[in-house]
């Protein structure tokens, strides 16, 4: 289709840069568009999602006595 990182963005209404990530990580993977029949969807997913990272699954819990003191 040839369409620009921008024009697909606006299209999905997502970032521009949105898009460029998405295109880094399937060229990183070897993966072409159109998505290979022999590929299962939930494959393809897993690749965009948002991976492994080093941030703690669950966020701590604010330190209650500490805020209301400084309140």
């Amino acid at each position: 289709m040839g369409l620009s990182h921008r024009q697909i963005a606006e299209s999905l209404q997502v970032a521009h840069s949105t898009v460029g990530d998405v295109i880094r990580r399937a060229n990183g993977v070897g993966l072409g568009w159109p998505i290979p029949d022999s590929m299962p969807w939930n494959d393809a997913e897993h690749l965009f999602g948002p991976g492994n990272t080093n941030e703690p699954k669950t966020r701590p819990m604010p330190k209650w006595e500490q805020i209301h003191r400084e309140l």
